[in-house]
């Protein structure tokens, strides 16, 4: 991950200049479209010859699923397995500007464990007279019960480590908890059987897999993505 690359939040530097590019394609989109569930009656039958599939009214030759496990399994009507966890940001703004040794800082045998330097990445966007210094610390797979104030002066106290700068006391804080972001790695998440029209591109991850991130989400896609040309192509 290299820090910095984008000038734009996510959705206007790759969602929408995709979403351009497909449409453009002749791609129809579709969004804020809730699909029901979908009964396979997957346990009776392990027949996986294609056919189309229809969902609300119109039919399909394939379907690639991209959903939580969880999700994909509550979908398809049967049962889950997949443990998961959240990941933690805790956003923290100071109202004095303080030297942060780099934009992005892994911790060891600390409660953060990744320190996100905000407005050094904002390309000066947010550094003004009044703005506030704002750090970020990202705490995956959390499972602490510490209540909110507890967990700011704990990760305040591992900044102020960070800096040697002691004085640090933020003026605001948000924590945002994502409470099932991660799905956790075992060795046993093995692949249901599905009609070969659906292409199951759902998190899963695997001992040598790395969960809840954009690399591996990326690789899920293309690999799903060629898959469904390579079953139309025949």
């Amino acid at each position: 991950a290299r820090l910095g690359w984008f000038t734009k939040p996510l959705d206007q530097a790759l969602i929408e200049p995709l979403c351009q590019r497909a449409v453009a394609l002749g791609v129809k989109l579709h969004t804020r479209c809730r699909i029901r569930p979908l009964d396979l009656n997957l346990n009776q039958s392990k027949q996986t010859h294609a056919k189309n599939i229809t969902i609300q009214g119109s039919d399909f030759q394939q379907v690639i699923i991209a959903l939580p496990a969880y999700a994909t399994d509550r979908l398809l009507n049967r049962p889950s397995t997949c443990e998961t966890r959240a990941i933690c940001n805790v956003h923290l703004w100071f109202a004095h500007d303080f030297d942060f040794p780099s934009p992005f800082i892994g911790g060891l045998a600390t409660t953060g464990q990744w320190f996100f330097d905000v407005s050094s990445q904002m390309h000066g966007e947010e550094k003004s007279q009044h703005a506030l210094r704002h750090l970020c610390a990202v705490i995956s797979a959390d499972q602490s019960s510490l209540d909110d104030l507890k967990l700011v002066q704990i990760i305040t106290g591992e900044i102020r480590m960070i800096t040697a700068n002691q004085t640090l006391k933020p003026v605001h804080y948000r924590i945002i908890r994502e409470k099932r972001a991660t799905v956790l790695v075992r060795p046993d998440h093995t692949r249901n059987y599905l009609p070969d029209t659906f292409i199951d591109a759902s998190e899963r991850p695997k001992p040598g897999e790395l969960p809840a991130t954009l690399e591996w989400a990326v690789q899920r896609g293309e690999k799903a993505a060629s898959s469904c040309l390579n079953r139309l192509k025949v």
